[in-house]
């Protein structure tokens, strides 16, 4: 008795939000953060997106350059370090047009860098 009461409340619900619906939210959800995370890094291209999740850290984040038409998984790490272990840097990181980061990537850079 309880399987067809939690199976009909399920296709009841699924009904009501169904994958469709889920996958337009998402969609927007990640629009809204690749806008904000923008500003806090130097450029983000035209058509790119940056993950939910993502982190810029060390402090250098003006010198993260992202191209055209990039795509930047989920908490993925993006590290320009100004300063570490007693040494200053002038750090840059140059992400390339047309590159894809997946999900739990970590990319670091203390002196200047780029990915292609």
């Amino acid at each position: 008795m309880f399987k067809i009461i939690l199976r009909s409340l399920l296709k009841f619900l699924f009904r009501l939000y169904p994958i469709s619906v889920k996958s337009k939210i998402d969609s927007y959800r990640g629009i809204i953060y690749s806008l904000w995370i923008s500003k806090y890094i130097g450029k983000l291209g035209d058509g790119s997106s940056i993950g939910i999740g993502c982190q810029i850290q060390g402090g250098g984040n003006k010198s993260i350059f992202i191209g055209n038409k990039t795509s930047i998984a989920r908490h993925c790490i993006l590290g320009c370090w100004k300063y570490h272990n007693g040494h200053d840097y002038n750090p840059k990181i140059v992400i390339g047009n047309g590159t894809y980061i997946g999900e739990y990537t970590q990319i670091s850079e203390g002196s200047g860098g780029q990915v292609p």
